[in-house]
């Protein structure tokens, strides 16, 4: 995700990531205020993208079993 970003339906479709579906906008728009994501909101579809910040948290903070 540090390249590239995904859509909240991708998210919501994505079951390694374990959440329900009606929840991802709101951890989205948590990880948002936190400043570890960016969310563009210009196309059809949200797409999330990890800021810097996020990504030297996962790099920091998240082995390969999360």
């Amino acid at each position: 995700m540090p390249d590239q970003g995904r859509s909240y339906r991708d998210l919501k479709q994505d079951q390694a990531i374990d959440i329900e579906a009606g929840t991802v906008s709101r951890y989205v728009l948590d990880l948002e205020a936190r400043g570890l994501v960016s969310v563009d909101r210009r196309g059809q579809r949200n797409t999330v993208r990890l800021s810097d910040r996020g990504a030297t948290a996962v790099n920091q903070c998240l082995d390969a079993e999360y």
